[in-house]
């Protein structure tokens, strides 16, 4: 008797805290804090939590919140694997009572893989929906933020597109080439 109840109550507990975390960030308002970085997503395969706002005919996603400390480009991508299932990724701002789209990829990256970018304001937290509409899988994904550097510019005056305001080289500038005359 003692044997049963206590199986009874392991299986309880494995239920309740499986289903806890199969709900973990599978609707906009669980997504999970992310910074910079790698991260593998289990597969949008439950939680019915897709919106389609940005793109549509999902059932399910995978949510992520990210907050760029400064201004800059994000890319968040999934073409990082070659093994990496057909993926969609929208992006949006605005609580979740009140999304809008910043933008979607499917199928950008190698493969059937999504490469989503945007400029991103600093302090702004961004929602990452990962939706299932062409695949159910397991799959790894990136964030990355290439910061705005203020007077960032081409600095050499020899350069085609020489700027004579920046005080920061990016590694834009283009070199004259053949008779040292720049085209157009």
């Amino acid at each position: 008797m003692i044997k049963n109840y206590i199986n009874y109550l392991l299986t309880c507990c494995i239920l309740t805290f499986g289903f806890s975390a199969m709900a973990q960030n599978a609707d906009c308002g669980s997504a999970m804090t992310i910074t910079t970085g790698v991260y593998t997503d289990a597969g949008p395969a439950a939680g019915a939590g897709a919106v389609n706002i940005c793109e549509t005919g999902a059932t399910n996603a995978s949510w992520y919140a990210y907050t760029p400390d400064m201004d800059g480009t994000v890319t968040v991508s999934s073409s990082i694997d070659l093994d990496t299932p057909d993926t969609r990724v929208s992006i949006y701002t605005g609580g979740c009572d009140a999304l809008t789209c910043v933008t979607s990829d499917d199928d950008a990256g190698e493969g059937f893989t999504s490469i989503a970018i945007f400029d991103a304001t600093g302090g702004e937290t961004y929602l990452i929906e990962w939706d299932d509409r062409w695949s159910e899988g397991e799959f790894d994904f990136e964030v990355s933020l290439v910061p705005d550097v203020a007077g960032a510019g081409c600095t050499d005056a020899a350069a085609c597109n020489f700027d004579a305001t920046a005080t920061v080289d990016d590694g834009s500038c283009i070199l004259a080439e053949g008779c040292d005359e720049c085209d157009g």
